[in-house]
């Protein structure tokens, strides 16, 4: 099969990845034409979703069977941040140059074991501070359900080319929601898991190691679930868990107590509602965690991650003015913020506490963001500093519990709004519960498949 139009270029594109897979090892397509098929979406896509922001393959992995793994050759993107030998990594910012990776951690090593074809990076706001994608490096990128919506962030280039069909598969990673704020937005599926369930995906760093993972977004809760097991140490344990009855709590309340938009609170119990059609108890309890002490620690973690931003870029010698206003409004005030010796003794604290007082369930069910997409501009790096911090702290304010507990969390495509923009339900478990909420996922995908609802920008217009 050669790949000569965009027409057949998008109907591959509509396969999941090891749907792409398995016309490779069926010899239907090769995995050259994969890519050339992946390389007309991407270009496509540039001008509608700015999603993209370097398309070139890194070096393919060599001598291995295609009969080895289920996603040999589908097509992937890699966020701006993770370092892979042979492309560039600025992290969405101006301060960072071209120059190709010259390192790579074992993320990306167990990526090149499975097989995949990595073929770009997608965008990011500026070293992945805001949970929205408008960098002033890229400029913003677009929701593909509705161009005058934000995507979400930080892994919102991912999440919106896996949206609309440019990859299956997009590297993510999550610091306070950075993979399950995006997958709402964009309508895919989005999953952090357990804290140690994943290979490292960066250099040695105290507050990341402790609150950072690193998944792939996918359409697929198969391709979610076989990359985790692949990709994850000795917590991965994704295939083979079966179907049980869960007892599901569920809490509308997000951390500082407060209540949701109306239309978030429709789709989480749209949500409950069809956990309990397919036999899963849920039982609706308050908010059972000490929120705001969460709240408080995250917003700290973070200051603390921007002033680290500002001085690594001090050392290297770059220009500081380069930076957004957001970035250096975040590294003055995380300077005075705890240092992060006691920041994680916190955080020790906290966790030792969700994991004695965790509640009567197997899971939790929540909104992921406390109202639906964002117009683009709402969470812009050039807005007011203070605005900005208050804004971002009260729309993310449901995600932060599962990374400083390292708990994992999924945010399930179950719902659309009457404007078709995607609210995802938030489903996080016990550290270690990684495979009941992926047979959790995959009993959710079969109920209310959304393997072919397609964004208005998945077209040949």
């Amino acid at each position: 099969m050669s790949i000569q139009t965009l027409t057949q270029a998008i109907e591959l594109g509509r396969l999941d990845g090891a749907g792409q897979a398995r016309l490779v090892r069926t010899l239907q397509v090769s995995a050259e034409e994969l890519i050339e098929a992946t390389n007309l979406r991407i270009e496509h896509s540039r001008s509608a979703l700015n999603a993209v922001c370097w398309a070139g393959a890194a070096p393919h992995p060599r001598g291995q069977s295609i009969s080895e793994s289920l996603l040999f050759a589908a097509p992937v993107l890699l966020k701006d941040s993770l370092d892979c030998i042979g492309l560039p990594s600025r992290a969405g910012s101006r301060a960072r140059g071209l120059r190709p990776a010259a390192t790579e951690y074992a993320f990306v090593g167990a990526l090149r074991g499975m097989g995949v074809a990595i073929v770009g990076k997608t965008s990011m706001p500026e070293f992945g501070l805001l949970p929205s994608n408008e960098p002033l490096l890229y400029g913003a990128t677009r929701n593909p359900w509705n161009s005058t919506y934000s995507p979400g962030g930080s892994s919102g280039g991912a999440a919106a080319a896996v949206a609309a069909g440019l990859v299956p598969l997009a590297h993510a990673s999550d610091g306070a929601g950075s993979i399950r704020i995006p997958a709402s937005c964009c309508g895919v599926f989005g999953f952090k898991p357990s804290r140690g369930a994943n290979y490292a995906a960066r250099a040695a760093h105290p507050i990341e190691d402790l609150i950072c993972s690193d998944s792939l977004i996918t359409r697929s809760v198969r391709d979610a679930a076989y990359s985790h097991a692949l990709l994850g140490g000795s917590l991965a344990r994704a295939q083979g868990a079966q179907h049980r009855p869960l007892r599901i709590g569920l809490t509308f309340e997000n951390l500082l107590g407060e209540p949701p938009d109306g239309k978030v609170r429709d789709a989480t119990q749209a949500a409950a509602r069809l956990c309990e059609a397919l036999g899963h108890a849920v039982v609706p309890i308050p908010q059972p965690f000490d929120g705001r002490r969460i709240m408080v620690c995250i917003e700290n973690l973070w200051g603390r991650l921007g002033a680290e931003a500002l001085f690594g870029i001090s050392e290297v010698g770059s220009d500081e003015a380069l930076l957004e206003p957001w970035t250096i409004g975040l590294a003055r005030w995380g300077a005075s913020r705890p240092p992060a010796q006691a920041l994680l003794k916190e955080v020790q604290a906290i966790t030792g506490k969700i994991q004695s007082n965790w509640p009567a369930v197997d899971v939790l069910l929540t909104p992921a963001l406390k109202r639906p997409p964002l117009k683009t501009g709402e969470l812009g790096p050039e807005v007011a500093f203070e605005t900005l911090l208050m804004r971002m702290f009260d729309y993310v304010s449901y995600t932060p519990v599962a990374n400083i507990a390292g708990l994992p969390s999924m945010s399930v495509p179950l719902y659309w709004t009457d404007e078709n923009l995607p609210i995802g339900a938030l489903f996080t478990a016990r550290r270690g519960d990684d495979a009941p909420l992926f047979a959790l996922a995959r009993q959710l995908e079969e109920a209310a498949p959304w393997v072919d609802r397609w964004p208005p920008v998945y077209s040949e217009n």
